[in-house]
């Protein structure tokens, strides 16, 4: 399973401006970090917080079928 966290509005707006260079269209769109089970960010090989960019439909059909859940905020 995937636990996932939606990004700060700074990064996000930050990750979808390089993304409109390779995507037709990024306005659905939304950017989540990649966490690990005990809370911490999964780094990929280069060091850079893991991420995935998705849409609506696609993180609702990745809870709905178990593949992917959110982490809550600490203190939340």
């Amino acid at each position: 399973m995937t636990l996932i966290k939606r990004a700060e509005p700074q990064l996000e707006q930050y990750v979808l401006k390089i993304a409109k260079k390779y995507l037709a269209d990024t306005s659905g769109l939304k950017v989540y970090l990649l966490m690990s089970p005990n809370g911490s960010f999964i780094k990929n090989p280069n060091g850079n917080v893991g991420m995935q960019i998705l849409s609506d439909e696609e993180v609702a059909n990745g809870i709905k079928t178990g593949k992917m859940t959110f982490v809550k905020n600490i203190g939340e």
